[in-house]
């Protein structure tokens, strides 16, 4: 019997006329655990059992919703990976799905007091296949940590996601998140980052394409508890043909983190009349004492670029697939793996040969 559960719920809702507090995805099935192929595990990073993890930091909080992050967690125990020196490899994660897959998978990264790590996630297929797929990360990034976390998102055309990626700071810890949204049919994005410490900070870095008739849906949101905290978010992509996306993005000044600073820009570039583009950025403010700035720019590609474009022989066409590959390419090097870029490379390469 399908069941529809509600997922990336905005955190302060608006008008129900305008559908942007939250999305649903159906799931009438039993999953299964997936596949964890670690690629590289660097010095300095162990993988350990759940039942021996343990923080002092509060848990992150899911930006995806309770219901989802429920199946998950009875369905796939947490893969704990510890972070104890100062790496100077990335930790690499492949969770690769077959076609007709329907599996959870979830993940811990925690970053001991003055650790350094850079850990990618990759999510791939066959370009046909279809499926489902619900993930969860939790960053524990403990006392003056830096933790670099990225994930690649490169499914096929049918599946369905949801990833829900979840942040807690203490004292002076950093964290850099990169996401690169690139496939997929339905995929939920959801990102909670709790700044509970003192001179904690977390920067965001997302790129994406949404073509054909996909649905790519995003709630982003940083929680702003130690004084001095600082957040900048960065979202930027291109949605085209009958394709629909969604932004959420809040930052939450909380009573007490006096001094924070927070600051989130978007920039969506539309390629066709049938896209549907929605964003809603969201500022909430408990404290006094704090700096919030957000904006978008939303629009197609402004005469001055297309004249500058067709100046060098270059076509509406092929400046949009330059525009569009050039959000992709600055955000794939925040990834810190030549190895990685170039996969991300061989991906756009392959769809916008496909597609232009």
């Amino acid at each position: 019997m399908s069941e529809s559960i509600t997922v990336n719920r905005l955190p302060s809702i608006t008008w129900n006329w305008l559908k942007m507090n939250s999305d649903s995805v159906s799931v009438g099935f039993e999953f299964s655990k997936a596949d964890l192929n670690v690629r590289t595990l660097p010095e300095g990073i162990s993988r350990t059992d759940f039942s021996s993890f343990h923080s002092e930091l509060p848990p992150p909080e899911t930006a995806c919703g309770s219901e989802i992050s429920r199946i998950i967690d009875r369905t796939s125990e947490p893969e704990v990976f510890t972070v104890s020196g100062k790496t100077t490899s990335p930790l690499i994660i492949e969770m690769p799905a077959a076609d007709g897959a329907r599996e959870c998978g979830s993940v811990i990264i925690h970053a001991k007091k003055d650790s350094s790590a850079n850990v990618i996630f990759l999510f791939k297929s066959e370009d046909s296949a279809a499926g489902f797929q619900a993930v969860k990360t939790q960053v524990y990034a403990e006392e003056n940590s830096s933790v670099s976390i990225a994930k690649v998102q490169m499914l096929g055309k049918g599946f369905v996601q949801t990833d829900d990626t979840q942040i807690v700071c203490a004292d002076s810890a950093s964290v850099k998140f990169t996401l690169l949204e690139l496939g997929g049919h339905h995929v939920m994005s959801g990102l909670n980052t709790s700044l509970r410490g003192y001179k904690s900070r977390f920067t965001s870095d997302t790129a994406y394409i949404c073509r054909d008739d996909r649905i790519l849906d995003m709630n982003h949101v940083v929680l702003h508890y130690g004084r001095n905290s600082e957040c900048r978010m960065n979202v930027n992509g291109t949605v085209k043909d009958s394709s629909a996306k969604t932004y959420r993005g809040t930052i939450d000044f909380k009573n007490g983190c006096s001094g924070s600073k927070g600051n989130e820009m978007e920039e969506t570039l539309i390629l066709s009349p049938q896209a549907v583009n929605k964003s809603i950025p969201v500022i909430l403010c408990d404290e006094e004492d704090v700096e919030g700035e957000h904006g978008a720019t939303i629009g197609r590609l402004s005469q001055e670029i297309l004249f500058y474009m067709q100046t060098r022989g270059i076509d509406r066409k092929q400046a949009e697939k330059i525009m569009s590959k050039a959000k992709i390419t600055a955000a794939a090097a925040g990834t810190g793996s030549d190895e990685i870029e170039n996969e991300i490379k061989n991906y756009t390469d392959r769809i916008f040969n496909d597609e232009y």
